[in-house]
């Protein structure tokens, strides 16, 4: 056993860049989270796939940063804020290379509407980095920044109208043009 080969299980900076496969959007893995502050509500939350967890932060300029593991192709994030049928949130998308010269891809505030379930499309000209930082400006109703689920995303010629399917729901996003409806089928693929 000790002459036998093995295989490294870090990452390999050397492999190319994930591709789409036909119209689906490709999720990006994320290999650490961090964030500037929390409340208890843990940056780790956004990318556990339950609704019941978020991470919270009060205060202006409070940041969740997500680490793709070496440089990876970003088209648009899929973001859930709490509490977001009701209240619009403040934020920017910044990304990087090297995790200190940062470049601000989006800067609006998110789209009020839908179920607390819909994971919103927010759409920025595709780019090429490590890291992601969304920095919080507080919601219409306070300083606090809720954020419940995250989704990076290759970029995927073939966005519009395509579906993003989560926890058993599928949600037709029409980027570009932010405007999103509830489809009919209950199902992921169906």
């Amino acid at each position: 056993m000790l002459n036998k080969a093995t295989t490294s299980k870090s990452i390999d900076i050397d492999s190319p860049a994930s591709t789409p496969i036909a119209n689906e959007p490709l999720r990006q893995k994320v290999y650490a989270v961090t964030d500037s502050s929390n409340d208890g509500n843990v940056a780790l939350n956004t990318l556990d796939n339950n609704l019941d967890s978020r991470w919270t932060s009060l205060g202006d300029n409070q940041w969740i940063q997500y680490d793709l593991g070496k440089s990876q192709p970003i088209g648009y994030l899929g973001i859930n804020f709490l509490s977001q049928a009701s209240l619009a949130t403040t934020f920017n998308i910044q990304v990087s290379n090297d995790n200190s010269v940062w470049t601000n891809v989006y800067s609006e505030s998110s789209m009020v509407g839908g179920t607390s379930a819909d994971i919103k499309v927010y759409d920025f000209a595709d780019v090429q980095a490590r890291y992601v930082k969304i920095i919080g400006h507080g919601n219409t109703a306070n300083q606090f920044k809720h954020i419940v689920e995250v989704q990076i995303y290759a970029p995927n010629s073939h966005r519009k109208g395509y579906s993003i399917c989560y926890n058993e729901r599928r949600v037709c996003t029409i980027v570009g043009e932010w405007k999103y409806t509830q489809c009919v089928q209950p199902l992921c693929g169906t």
